[in-house]
Order: C-alpha cells, then sequence, then structure tokens
C-alpha cells in the first residue's frame, strides 16, 4: 500500500480507534455531520431556490460526501488488521467506485452524452454494490452451530423476503410498466435493486450478528447503507416514471449515508484485544424486533385498499392483527428468556468466585503445612504435591505430577529390587478403602539419599467410589538424631 503523507499518518493515528484524540476526533466530525444535514435538509426544501441551485448544491454535497467517506474509510483500512482490514478495504473500494461512477455520471448529465455512456456509470454502481455486499460478507463473526446456526439461517430467510418483496411491490412494478427494455441501462437500472435489496438483508443481519467491538462501527455502516438503499430505489422508481429530478430531498439520503460511512470509519471503537471474549452479539431482543418490523412492512403491503373488496381488506387487517400479537408474544418470551440467561449467568460467576476463594484457600494450607501431602490417582500417579513434599523427597512441585510415587522415592529391597507395588501401603490404602499408617518407613531422593518418613494414607472417596488416596508424611530425620542423642 501506498504510504501516506506525515501529515495525513498522523492525523490517521488520531482518529483510528485506540488513538488519542479518538473520541474527540469523532464527536467532531459527529457535529459536522449532524450540521451539514440540517443545513442540506434547510437548502433542499427551501422555496426560495430555485430548481438549478437545488440540483448544484445536490451533486456538490453528493461528490463531497463521497469524497469524505473514501477517505475516512481509506484511515480505518490502514488502522484495522486481518480479516477487519479486508473487510474495511472492500467498503473503501465500493465506496471509491460510488464516487467515481457518480463523478461519470454528472458529466454525462451535463455533456447530454447517451444512455449507454451513461450505462458505464451505472454498471459502476452496480459494482460498488457488489463490493459492498463482498465487505459485509467479510466483517469477522462467531461461528455458530446448532440451532444457533439454524435461527441465523431463518433470519436470513425472513429479513430478506421480506425486503425482497417490498421491493417486488413497490418498485418492479414501476420499473416495468411500459414493458422489458433490453437496452444496457434499463437492464442495469433493474439489477440495481436487486444489487440494493441483497445488500440491505447483509446489512441489518451483519448488526444481528456482529461482534462486541465491532458493533458501533458497523451499526453505523449498515444505518448508511439502509438510507443508501431507500435512496436508490426511490431513484429508480422517478426515473422509470419520467419524473426524477435532481435536488430533492431524496438527494439527502445519499450524501447521509456517506456521512455515516465516514462516522463508522471514525468511530472509537475498541478491536479485540487477545485474551478477550468476541462472541457478545446484538439484542436479541432488538433483532427480533427488526426482523418482525420488515416482515410486518411487507405484510402490509399485501393489502391494497383501492383493489380488494371490504372482506378482503377486513382479513388483511385481522390477519396483521395476528401478526402483531405473534411479535408481542415473540418479544416478551426472548425477554424472559434474556432475563433467565442473565440470572444464570450471574448465579455461575458467583459461584465460579466461590471456587475460586476456596482453591486459593486450599492451595494457600496446601502450601503452608510443614508436612508432605501429595495425592495419587487409582493407579498410583501423582495428582498433586505441595511444596514441603516435593522438598522432602528432592523434586520440584511440577516435576512430581504424573510419577508413579511407589517407583520414584520408595526405598528398595536389601537385594536392590524393588518392593511388589501391591504390598504397599498407599495400594492397599486404594483397594480397601481404608486408612493405613507407618510409623517409619525410607524414601529415596534422585540424589540417592535417602530420608526417614512416617506415612499416613487416606482413601480419597466419591460418590463413584475410591478415586485415589491423599498421602501425609513427614520428614523423622531431626527425630532420629534426637532419639540417638537421648539413647547416648
Amino acid at each position: 500500500m501506498v504510504p501516506l503523507p506525515a501529515s495525513l499518518a498522523r492525523v490517521l493515528r488520531t482518529a483510528a480507534p485506540g488513538g488519542q484524540g479518538g473520541q474527540r476526533v469523532y464527536r467532531s466530525a459527529l457535529t459536522i455531520v449532524a450540521l451539514a444535514t440540517l443545513a442540506l435538509y434547510a437548502v433542499l426544501s427551501s422555496p426560495a431556490l430555485s430548481a438549478a441551485d437545488k440540483e448544484s448544491i445536490s451533486k456538490t454535497g453528493l461528490l463531497v460526501g463521497g469524497a469524505v467517506a473514501t477517505m475516512a474509510l481509506l484511515f480505518r483500512t490502514r488502522a484495522a488488521s486481518g480479516r477487519r482490514r479486508r473487510a474495511w478495504m472492500l467498503v473503501t473500494s465500493g465506496t471509491a467506485l460510488a464516487l467515481v461512477s457518480n463523478v461519470w455520471l454528472d458529466y454525462a448529465d451535463t455533456n447530454g452524452l447517451s444512455d449507454t455512456a451513461r450505462a458505464i456509470g451505472d454498471a459502476g454502481l452496480l459494482a460498488g454494490l457488489c463490493l459492498g455486499a463482498a465487505a459485509l460478507l467479510a466483517f469477522p463473526a462467531r461461528r455458530r452451530r446448532g440451532t444457533e446456526a439454524a435461527r441465523m439461517i431463518l433470519d436470513g430467510i425472513v429479513v430478506g423476503g421480506s425486503i425482497l418483496y417490498i421491493v417486488a411491490v413497490s418498485v418492479f412494478p414501476q420499473l416495468l410498466s411500459d414493458g422489458l427494455d433490453p437496452s444496457p441501462r434499463r437492464v442495469l437500472l433493474l439489477l440495481i435493486p436487486v444489487a440494493d435489496t441483497a445488500l440491505a438483508t447483509l446489512a441489518v443481519l451483519l448488526i444481528l450478528r456482529a461482534h462486541r467491538a465491532d458493533r458501533p462501527a458497523l451499526a453505523l455502516l449498515s444505518a448508511g447503507v439502509l438510507l443508501y438503499t431507500v435512496a436508490d430505489l426511490t431513484f429508480a422508481v422517478r426515473f422509470a416514471q419520467g419524473v426524477w429530478i435532481w435536488g430533492s430531498l431524496i438527494d439527502l439520503l445519499w450524501i447521509v449515508g456517506y456521512g455515516l460511512f465516514a462516522l463508522a470509519a471514525l468511530h472509537p471503537a475498541n478491536t479485540i484485544r487477545r485474551g478477550e471474549d468476541p462472541r457478545g452479539e446484538s439484542s436479541s431482543v432488538a433483532g427480533t424486533v427488526l426482523v418482525f418490523a420488515l416482515f410486518f412492512v411487507a405484510a402490509v403491503l399485501t393489502i391494497n385498499p383501492s383493489e380488494a373488496s371490504d372482506t378482503t381488506r377486513a382479513a388483511g387487517y385481522m390477519w396483521i392483527g395476528v401478526l402483531l400479537a405473534v411479535a408481542a408474544r415473540q418479544i416478551l418470551y426472548v425477554i424472559d428468556n434474556r432475563a433467565l440467561r442473565r440470572t444464570l449467568e450471574q448465579r455461575v460467576q458467583e459461584r465460579t468466585a466461590e471456587l475460586v476463594k476456596l482453591t486459593e484457600r486450599s492451595d494457600l494450607l496446601l502450601t503452608s503445612v510443614g508436612e508432605g501431602i501429595y495425592g495419587v490417582d487409582r493407579n498410583g500417579r501423582v495428582t498433586f504435591a505441595n511444596p514441603a513434599a516435593a522438598q522432602i523427597v528432592g523434586y520440584e512441585v511440577d516435576d512430581l505430577i504424573g510419577l508413579p510415587a511407589h517407583d520414584a522415592w520408595h526405598e528398595t529391597q536389601e537385594d536392590g529390587t524393588a518392593y511388589p507395588v501391591e504390598d504397599c501401603y498407599v495400594t492397599q490404602a486404594i483397594r480397601s478403602g481404608v486408612r493405613t499408617h507407618v510409623a517409619e518407613d525410607i524414601y529415596r531422593r534422585p540424589d540417592g539419599t535417602h530420608v526417614p518418613v512416617e506415612v499416613t494414607a487416606s482413601p480419597l472417596t466419591s460418590d463413584e467410589g475410591i478415586q485415589g488416596a491423599v498421602v501425609v508424611f513427614r520428614d523423622m530425620t531431626h527425630r532420629r538424631e534426637i532419639d540417638k542423642m537421648k539413647n547416648e
């Protein structure tokens, strides 16, 4: 990638997510976008300006908005990494291509070029929409399995089917009112609403499946995509009807969409750091409301008051009422499940904290005890040991784990052969389930020295039976020396 000048690099470091001035830059950008939106709304809705002035202002705002959004997205691309960088690069490429296409269309309109020349700009817009769809698919999201994956697929069917139905009812009849024109531009104008539908569907699903760290920026990006889609569909209908003019409030949707792209790029959202849990997703309540809202709009469009009879309209309104009741029930069900899940998560956290405290207390006790303590499984292999045990037998604590205790430090017989493991008091404690005690035994250290010990082995039992044994022993060297002194 071509390096940026030093001044732009400083701006990038300031505005990038996590930069020192990220919050300040974002608030400034948000203020500028809001003021520019209000100013353009006042200008485009003013009756004092002529249609030519409004057209000029609208086209200028569209080009400036596209340029600003492209630069902000370029900054975001350079600040991102991994899959996010590829996704933001696709968004930047799609926005830049749409900007170039708008410039070309403006040039073609100004110079009175043919529809074939204008079709080049429409093709660029279509390609930009395809890049946007690829970008939305490229953003990383948590993998879902089982019922979660099935729910995600069903959400996609509902959202995509609802948007497609809305477009089929409100847009395509207008585009096909005078038949199918095989000209390149007319074909492109038919394909753009299809691409817009796919893009809007992916934008809605992106809000539902985004990571917690990506959610604020991607929500702004998705909102901009939805505004862009509405503006494109309105343009397609009015152009097909022959009533499209530049300088209307519809142009404001494109410009505000570019502004939202810029805000998404400058949003100081935290990137996912190593060790963090990226699985957080958007509210299930908000997702349910969003899915049912689109479904509700599609259902409302099925009722045509001018063509339906009174009975048909009444049945349609009744059906919409039932749909609202089902949506309300589902939302309440989701709210209850969410509250239950939070309660369970809180209880799990409390129990986990208690277990951590108990574990820390147990570790402290084992560490503080001066006597050696180690545990073995049913096969006689060490499962835990305290520092005193490791010090007495001459090992490090970590080196003890997994060792066969009987073979590692139990003294051999006089002829050098090992005592049978079946006769070991630890083995007897495991097999019989009875505590065994040996007043004096000899442990062998790795360096060949010996240490006299007093040992008690207790079986470790659970509901499933004997799981092993806990061995407590003490070094008898000092006591032996005292006894020797007494005897002397």
